[in-house]
């Protein structure tokens, strides 16, 4: 079986200093990461959640389907899920901004 190549890591920068924020945000860039800057205290509750669990969910579903060499059966049983609600999973939050 091919092993799927792998996907970049995602890291959330967290911090209360929008400088160090942005200057963490261009290092791990640089360095190949996929990089979400959390200002949720700017944002009203339940789109700071939205953002926070679409990056969860997409960083999620890379991770399983990397570790199962991008076989969608394995990836869902090792997340609990039946195939077809992780497939719209994995859908889903490829289609989240």
């Amino acid at each position: 079986m091919t092993e799927a190549a792998p996907t970049p890591a995602h890291v959330l920068v967290v911090d209360d200093e929008p400088a160090l924020r942005r200057r963490l945000s261009r290092v791990l860039e640089s360095r190949g990461m996929r990089v979400g800057v959390a200002e949720l205290a700017e944002l009203p509750y339940g789109e700071a959640k939205r953002r926070l669990v679409a990056m969860f969910d997409e960083t999620y579903t890379a991770e399983l389907l990397q570790k199962t060499g991008g076989n969608m059966s394995e990836a869902a049983r090792r997340a609990g899920l039946d195939r077809s609600n992780f497939r719209r999973l994995c859908k889903r939050s490829k289609d989240e901004p």
